[in-house]
């Protein structure tokens, strides 16, 4: 989901390694802070993140009344992130 907007990491070792590429300039920081932006902008509106809990509500009173639903994460999502699927509350 970060895109470029971040630096992944498993274990403490490649958090240090992480931050020894940011400081040594091996790391485009203002291209990330530019790609991180651009994400905010678009996957955290008010639209999309009140679709998200009308559908976590819509999940929740479908499980009160014993039917089953799913609920995809969040409509309008990014290619890299469909399938991610929240099944229930």
């Amino acid at each position: 989901m970060l895109g470029g907007a971040g630096l992944f990491f498993s274990t403490p070792d490649e958090v240090g390694a992480c931050i020894d590429s940011v400081d040594s300039g091996g790391v485009d920081t203002v291209g990330m802070k530019a790609n991180a932006v651009e994400r905010v902008k678009q996957f955290y509106t008010w639209d999309r993140i009140t679709d998200y809990y009308c559908e976590l509500i819509t999940l929740a009173c479908s499980r009160s009344r014993g039917r089953s639903e799913t609920v995809h994460c969040a409509p309008h999502l990014p290619d890299e992130a469909k399938g991610q699927v929240v099944s229930g509350l």
